[in-house]
């Protein structure tokens, strides 16, 4: 979140960024709700038990569950600022 508000320091200014055990509803989709955004009230919430249970990561250690989180938050972040994951930053990721 660090580099997110370094970037974007007035539209992140203020912004709190939390986590709860599990979402009270499913999103009313297929895919498991893993954040809530609320404008108005300058909040993001991360939802724990959704995003331990995850599957899919090619390595399961520490590094890599640690990293999903991050993806998560970057997630949360770009619906906040209504913005695609690829114009939040670009060119940060060209060398790869």
């Amino acid at each position: 979140m660090s580099l997110l508000q370094a970037h974007f320091p007035e539209e992140l200014d203020g912004v709190r960024i939390g986590f709860q055990t599990a979402p009270t509803g499913d999103g009313g989709g297929g895919n498991p709700l893993l954040y809530t955004v609320d404008r108005a009230a300058r909040t993001i919430m991360l939802f724990r038990m959704p995003i331990q249970r995850a599957r899919g990561l090619h390595v399961d250690d520490d590094e890599h569950r640690r990293y999903f989180v991050e993806h998560c938050v970057y997630l949360a972040v770009c619906e906040y600022l209504g913005r695609e994951p690829w114009e939040l930053l670009p060119g940060r990721f060209d060398h790869y």
